[in-house]
C-alpha cells in the first residue's frame, strides 16, 4: 500500500506535550499514573519516555527543563535507515533523472535504495568492528590446505628431530631450495593518476611474458648459494647468464620449467658451493616435485647433500626501473639474470632467511610453532585414524575421539623402521621423508639425508 491511512489515534501525542508531562514527573515529583490521565497518554508510553529522560538527566544533572528534551518521539525515527542528508541526496537524484528523461520506476527506485542501504550498512559495520577488514585472499588449493594437518605436522617434526639428533646438525648444515618462475612481463603496481580516467595503463615489455625458472638455496645460518637459471631454450649458452649474480649458472629446456636433467645439474652446482661430504653431511629440505625425486639425483645426494625461498616481491620494482631507464626497449629472458643481480640481495638478506627458518619451526627446532588456528583449512577433511581391529571398516568411527599421536610415539616407530636393512643396489638411495606421502602440491616438505 503506497499511501497508508492510520486506523487509530494511538501514539499521536505531540512531542512537546510528552516532554511537559515528563518534566512534571521529574522536576515536580508528580506520579506517572496521575500525569498519564491528565495528559491522556498511555501509562506504559509515558513510563518509557520518563525512563529515557531520567537516564539523560543522571548523566548531566545541570540540564534545565528547556534543555531536557527527547531525541526522538514515536517509532518512526528509530526505524529510519537513511539519514536526512542521504534522503535529500536520493530525492535530488530522482528529480534529476526525471528531468533528463531517464526517470526511475518504483521498482528501480527500491532496488537503488536497497543497494545504497547495503553499501552503507557494510561500511558502518566495519567501523563498529575495527578488527574486521576487506582483504584479498591468496588462492590456496584444497590439497595444500588440507595437508597442513596436526597429525602430518607432528610426524614431520618427529622425523626432523630424529635426523637432527643422529647427525648433530647445526644451522649451517640445514639447507632449503625451491624454484620460482620469473616472467619478462611484470605485474604493474598501483600508481597515482588523475581522477575520472577509465583507461589507465603502465608500460610492460609485452602482453604475455616468457617464463624463466630460478632455483635458490639458503641455509638456516643465512647463507645463500648463487642462483641457478633454467631458460626456455633447446641448448644452453654461457652468455645467457652474462651480467647475473656472481657464481650463477644455468641450463635450458624448451618449456623453461625445472626437469630431472636440469635438477641434476643444479645438484652439482649446489655441491660445488656447499662442499658437503660423507664425514659432514647436510640436510636438504625440498618439495615433492617430480624433478627432485629422480633416481640419479637421489644417488648423487647420497654421495654429497641439499634445500626454499621465493624472491618475486622485490623483483617487480627492478623491472619497472629497467623499463624507465630504457625507454622503447623490452625485457628479454637474457636480461633477467642482470635484474636478479640487483634484486636478489634485497630479498635474500640474513634476517629474511633466518626468519623463514624460524617461523616454520625448522631452526631453531620448535614443533609447537603452529597454533590450532593454522590447521583450520584441514577441518573439512578430518577423518578418524584407522585402528588395527577395524582397518577394513574405516567409516564407523567418531572423529572427536581420535587422538593425535605424540612426537615421542612417532619417534619410537621411526626407530623401529631404521633397524630394517636396506638392500644394496646402485639405484637404491636411503631417504628420510619428513612428512607422509601425499599429493605433489600438498606435501609441505621432503628432506633428503645423506647418511655415511
Amino acid at each position: 500500500m503506497r499511501t497508508y491511512k492510520r486506523k487509530t489515534e494511538r501514539a499521536d501525542t505531540p512531542k512537546d506535550v510528552v516532554e511537559r508531562a515528563c518534566h512534571l514527573i521529574i522536576f515536580d515529583n508528580k506520579s506517572i499514573k496521575a500525569t498519564s490521565k491528565q495528559y491522556d497518554i498511555p501509562y506504559k508510553t509515558l513510563h518509557r519516555y520518563v525512563t529515557k529522560l531520567k537516564e539523560k538527566f543522571e548523566r548531566n544533572p545541570n540540564l534545565t527543563r528547556a534543555e531536557l528534551t527527547l531525541d526522538s518521539e514515536g517509532c518512526i525515527k528509530n526505524r529510519q535507515v537513511f539519514t536526512d542528508v542521504e534522503v535529500e541526496a536520493l530525492a535530488s537524484y530522482l528529480k534529476k533523472a526525471a528531468d533528463i528523461y531517464y526517470g526511475l520506476t518504483p521498482y528501480e527506485t527500491r532496488k537503488l535504495a536497497y543497494q545504497f542501504a547495503i553499501k552503507n550498512w557494510l561500511g558502518s559495520f566495519l567501523k563498529r568492528h575495527p578488527s574486521l577488514s576487506i582483504r584479498t585472499p591468496q588462492a590456496t588449493s584444497l590439497s595444500r590446505a588440507t595437508s597442513l594437518h596436526k597429525y602430518n605436522v607432528s610426524m614431520f617434526f618427529a622425523n626432523l628431530t630424529t635426523v637432527y639428533q643422529r647427525l648433530n646438525l647445526g644451522p649451517g648444515d640445514i639447507w632449503n631450495v625451491d624454484e620460482t618462475g620469473i616472467t619478462t612481463v611484470q605485474v604493474p603496481n598501483r600508481i597515482i593518476a588523475r581522477r575520472g580516467i577509465k583507461s589507465l595503463g603502465k608500460m610492460t615489455s609485452a602482453e604475455r611474458g616468457t617464463l624463466v625458472t630460478v632455483a635458490v638455496a639458503v641455509s638456516a645460518l643465512g647463507n645463500m648459494v648463487p642462483p641457478f637459471f633454467v631458460f626456455p631454450r633447446v641448448h644452453y649458452k654461457s652468455h645467457f647468464v652474462r651480467g647475473g649474480p656472481i657464481g650463477c649458472e644455468g641450463d635450458a629446456n624448451p618449456s623453461g620449467w625445472m626437469k630431472e636433467e636440469n635438477f641434476i645439474k643444479y645438484a652439482k652446482h649446489f655441491v660445488q658451493h656447499v662442499k658437503p661430504s660423507k664425514e659432514k653431511p647436510v640436510l636438504l629440505l625440498l618439495d615433492n616435485h617430480d624433478s627432485h625425486l629422480s633416481i640419479e639425483a637421489l644417488d648423487y645426494f647420497k654421495a654429497n647433500g641439499i634445500c626454499i625461498r621465493t624472491i618475486e616481491k622485490v623483483f617487480q620494482p627492478s623491472m619497472d626501473n629497467w623499463l624507465a631507464s630504457n625507454p622503447g626497449k623490452t625485457i628479454t629472458i637474457y636480461d633477467i639474470p642482470e635484474l636478479l643481480k640487483t634484486s636478489l640481495p634485497l630479498a635474500a638478506t640474513i634476517e629474511n632467511i633466518q626468519s623463514g627458518f624460524r617461523v616454520s619451526g625448522i631452526s631453531p627446532l620448535n614443533e609447537n610453532i603452529f597454533p590450532d588456528s593454522e590447521f583450520s583449512g584441514s577441518y573439512v577433511t578430518d577423518r578418524p585414524m584407522p585402528n588395527s581391529h577395524d582397518a577394513g571398516n574405516s567409516s564407523a568411527c567418531d572423529v572427536s575421539t581420535v587422538a593425535v599421536p605424540s612426537i615421542s610415539d612417532a619417534s619410537n616407530r621411526l626407530s623401529n623402521v631404521e633397524e630394517v636393512p636396506i638392500p644394496d643396489h646402485h639405484t637404491v638411495t636411503e631417504t628420510h621423508t619428513l612428512a607422509p606421502q601425499c599429493d605433489e602440491e600438498a606435501q609441505p616438505a621432503v628432506s633428503t639425508l645423506l647418511k655415511a
